[in-house]
């Protein structure tokens, strides 16, 4: 028997660790749940005692006890900010550089530069801190499946034949 867990168990083990009840653990790591409760409950009981699964949730508290690792929540309250940064967030209101220790720490700060002129200020691009928040959050559906809302997008082309109009392959 394999060690490794699959996508559904891992996701179980997760939720799990971040305190989900077993029942609402099994449903949301995408385990049927057209079962009765009490037959639900013995199911995810299972898993959730499983070897495999108690191993994972027991590696995931190591981890979050590691003060050299942040959290998921710390990760995400970080790549927030950068896509919620904006310029006006270091401008006064005669549009000058305005720099406090607050807003220095900013996460979606980029660069600081005094001269002559003035101070420069740069912002993060927060296109890739939203991309990488909806990866995150499984807000994308698997690369190479092009499943909307669980229908299919035909896509139909269309060609330009003599006259003028168009023909749908």
């Amino acid at each position: 028997m394999s060690s490794r867990l699959t996508a559904k168990q891992e996701k179980f083990a997760q939720l799990i660790f971040q305190g989900m009840p077993q029942r609402r653990a099994w449903g949301e790591a995408g385990y049927s749940t057209n079962y009765a409760l009490a037959i639900a409950d013995v199911h995810a009981s299972r898993l959730a005692n499983s070897d495999k699964v108690k191993l994972r949730v027991a590696e995931l508290r190591n981890i979050a006890a590691s003060p050299a690792i942040i959290n998921e929540i710390r990760r995400k309250e970080i790549l927030s900010e950068i896509a919620e940064s904006r310029l006006g967030q270091f401008m006064d209101e005669k549009a000058n550089p305005q720099l406090s220790k607050e807003n220095l720490n900013n996460a979606g700060l980029a660069e600081v530069r005094k001269n002559k002129r003035g101070t420069t200020i740069k912002l993060r691009d927060p296109v890739p801190a939203i991309d990488l928040l909806n990866k995150m959050d499984g807000l994308y559906q698997p690369e190479g499946n092009q499943v909307y809302n669980e229908y299919k997008i035909l896509i139909i082309r269309e060609k330009q034949i003599e006259g003028g109009s168009a023909n749908r392959d």
